[in-house]
């Protein structure tokens, strides 16, 4: 028995897959369709950085997000408006690659559209290394001045200084369970699987 397992894909690519294959597939992050979803709980993790960032007294705070045509961008972005909705907080989301370069022309991007923005809470580590890079080459200082938070818990941001706060993500666990189901070896105990808050240096 074998499959396909999709991982990083684009929104619409579920409209393109014959029926016949649905059960034969699964899929690493949000999907639809009867096919079969292994994921973080990415909202749980993003919504608990942003009350860790707002129980620090924190007011403005930015989300840096992915490109609109992951499917985990939207469920984020939700995340974090639910929660600065309940705050009464501004909402401010800017999209951008998953790159470190991206990261910090969008932090830049930031800091002259809000100059009063306070943090900023990146959808990945990769994303919130190119803003700390950003924001030390501009002489801002992380968290005194701006508060960084990345998701997923890289192991580089053990590294970083000052090290990054972040939110867990078990790629590892998601990718053997989806496997193991996907090829008949053993039915998953769960699909989804927890986020918690890490936090360090710069949050």
């Amino acid at each position: 028995m074998g499959g396909v397992l999709l991982v990083d894909y684009a929104v619409d690519v579920l409209d393109q897959v014959p029926p016949a294959l649905t059960p034969r597939l699964a899929a690493i992050g949000p999907a639809a369709r009867g096919v079969r979803a292994f994921d973080v709980d990415a909202a749980a993790g993003i919504a608990g950085l942003m009350r860790h960032v707002l129980d620090g007294g924190r007011r403005d705070v930015v989300m840096l997000a992915g490109p609109w045509w992951l499917p985990g961008t939207r469920r984020a972005v939700d995340a974090y408006g639910a929660v600065v909705a309940d705050a009464g907080a501004p909402r401010r989301v800017v999209s951008t690659d998953l790159t470190a370069r991206a990261g910090a022309d969008a932090v830049r991007e930031v800091r002259r559209r809000w100059p009063r923005a306070d943090a900023v809470v990146a959808m990945s580590d990769t994303l919130a290394l190119g803003a700390l890079r950003a924001l030390a080459e501009d002489g801002v200082a992380v968290p005194d001045d701006v508060a960084i938070t990345g998701f997923d818990d890289q192991p580089f941001v053990r590294d970083v200084a000052p090290t990054l706060t972040t939110a867990t993500h078990p790629v590892e666990e998601i990718a053997a369970a989806a496997t193991a189901e996907l090829l008949g070896r053993r039915r998953a105990e769960r699909r989804t699987f927890p986020s918690h808050v890490v936090a360090r240096a710069t949050a």
